[in-house]
């Protein structure tokens, strides 16, 4: 038992810390915004947020976005360079204008996408990291274990065939041709 311990211990290691190159985190930028259909309502209210108005008052008051407004502009999920933004889509201006202001600050751009003009608050960044083994050595055991239970399922179905001589006519199953190839 003690030995299995360590070779598992060993395995989560060596296989580990290949696998964790998957979790690598780019970094995230969380996100509020003032959606409006008009740029100079949105120009207007921008100014009174830069004399010290409440962002999260506005949103929920003015924001045309019904996904968002009620939770103050908050846009679920993080903002990350490359990847659609979430609840808006594909928008480099979106994520340009994110990436260049700071935390705390409102963007000084007024951003166009396919919902309207936004009103960008960038509320948190969260930097780009490759996590620690510890951090998340449940989820990579858990990886491995489906990853092994795979290979071993895989491996006996490999030697019942062998052994029963079985014949699978793959071209009696158009789906298992396809995942077949």
């Amino acid at each position: 038992p003690n030995s299995e311990l360590r070779v598992a211990c060993v395995g989560i290691r060596s296989r580990g810390t290949a696998h964790i190159r998957g979790l690598h985190r780019l970094e995230g930028v969380k996100v509020t915004a003032l959606v409006d259909v008009d740029r100079e309502v949105l120009a207007r209210e921008q100014k009174k947020l830069a004399d010290g108005g409440n962002f999260t008052e506005l949103a929920k008051e003015l924001s045309l976005d019904k996904a968002t407004n009620e939770e103050g502009g908050k846009i679920a999920g993080d903002v990350v360079a490359g990847l659609p933004v979430p609840g808006i889509g594909i928008s480099e201006d979106f994520i340009k204008a994110v990436l260049a202001t700071e935390s705390d600050e409102v963007a000084e751009a007024i951003v166009k996408t396919e919902k309207g003009w936004h009103v960008i608050l960038v509320r948190e960044r969260q930097p780009e990291r490759t996590p620690q083994l510890d951090e998340v050595q449940d989820r990579v055991m858990q990886d491995l274990r489906r990853i092994k239970e795979q290979e071993l399922q895989e491996k006996l179905l490999e030697e019942l065939k062998e052994d029963y001589n079985v014949v699978i006519h793959t071209k009696q199953f158009p789906m298992a041709n396809e995942a077949v190839k």
